[in-house]
């Protein structure tokens, strides 16, 4: 395993550790956990951008029914950004292949973040309510940002970056093991992944009023060959107009 491997991981690694921490969350953690932000992010670490960024998109449509209940994180996308784009980049995995990889880290993300707001819970918050007490400004400062970031980083970088290290050898092994039959069967419920996504979605947002949208824009796609650009494009316009339209209407 070259240099050049590793010094990439390592910054994959830093980088999950950081958006698990929720420092800046507004600014980054938001962002990064977006699968085609995350995954361009990472391409452009792993040397393809391109890559990187088709993973992230395949990755919004599988988790875009996704709802946050009280806070709760229902999947960890960037962690399966951070596992399954590297992995891909280094063993040429198809598109099906990586989605295979990256819904289990996306659970094993959530335990991560989840063990790290437990820790907030017992460790920090004491630790802050105790400097409140004591009127100790720089305590208080220390426990509610430095210490939760680098205790967050130093439990979740290392997770990510043992996967990425010994991650290749194992999953090379396994996938050429596989039978036949069974690579044809995951790689056909791999592309079920995005289409359970949209449905979950769909469930979201299918009212009366907005599906002849959804409608409009599968069918212009099938029958006019048009881009993803140009359908958003297309909406964007048709979702002005319709709003513009419906203030006129009522004054």
């Amino acid at each position: 395993m070259d240099t050049s491997y590793i010094i990439r991981i390592l910054i994959v690694a830093i980088l999950y550790g950081i958006g698990s921490s929720h420092i800046f969350h507004t600014y980054l953690w938001v962002w990064l956990y977006h699968g085609l932000v995350g995954g361009l992010v990472i391409g452009i670490v792993m040397g393809d951008p391109a890559k990187g960024a088709l993973i992230g998109a395949q990755l919004n449509t599988i988790f875009l029914g996704m709802v946050f209940y009280g806070g709760a994180l229902p999947a960890d996308t960037f962690m399966a950004t951070c596992i399954s784009v590297p992995l891909a980049c280094t063993l040429g995995l198809s598109l099906d292949e990586t989605l295979l990889v990256a819904v289990p880290c996306a659970t094993l993300g959530v335990l991560i973040v989840t063990f790290i707001r437990s820790m907030n819970t017992a460790i920090w918050i004491p630790y802050v309510e105790k400097a409140v007490q004591n009127g100790d400004v720089k305590r208080i400062k220390l426990g509610s940002g430095l210490y939760p970031f680098l205790a967050a980083v130093a439990l979740a970088s290392p997770i990510v970056f043992i996967a990425l290290y010994f991650g290749p050898s194992f999953i090379e092994v396994v996938i050429n093991a596989l039978p036949a039959w069974i690579s044809k069967s995951l790689n056909a419920l791999s592309s079920l992944l995005p289409a359970l996504g949209f449905a979950m979605y769909i469930r979201i947002i299918g009212t009366t009023k907005t599906i002849p949208f959804f409608i409009l824009g599968f069918f212009m796609m099938q029958f006019f060959n048009l881009s993803i650009f140009g359908i958003a494009i297309f909406g964007f316009a048709l979702a002005y107009l319709t709003v513009y339209m419906n203030k006129d209407l009522m004054g």
